[in-house]
């Protein structure tokens, strides 16, 4: 999809569009941190780039930060656990992130318990 969108763009980059945001943070919330930085390069990128409108990027970092502050990445599997890479007092951001709440408290949840309802913001 990527090189689709840089290379040919158009229609296609509009048709993209159009589910980016869920198809984005619904992967994000699935992959170990080593992935999750591989998907905040790629988004920085089509930031820098213009790949993207920038409010779609900005939707997609809104939801990035949902996302880590609501659902901890799956375990590490194989080398990293033996090296002690996985979250085990870790953070759930990965490398390089800080996931900034403006509370000195625990964020409030919704009544569902879902992702946190106060403001909040990823820094990049």
């Amino acid at each position: 999809m990527d090189s689709i969108v840089k290379n040919v763009g158009g229609t296609y980059t509009r048709m993209f569009m159009q589910n980016l945001s869920d198809v984005f943070s619904d992967a994000f919330s699935v992959v170990d941190n080593k992935v999750r930085e591989s998907f905040i390069k790629l988004l920085d990128t089509w930031r820098t780039q213009n790949v993207f409108p920038s409010d779609k990027n900005e939707e997609i970092r809104a939801r990035l930060t949902r996302v880590l502050t609501s659902v901890p990445p799956p375990p590490m599997s194989g080398v990293h656990q033996q090296h002690g890479l996985g979250q085990a007092g870790g953070s759930a951001a990965p490398r390089g992130m800080n996931v900034v709440v403006s509370s000195a408290h625990q964020p409030e949840r919704s009544a569902y318990g879902g992702a946190p309802t106060q403001d909040q913001r990823l820094d990049w």
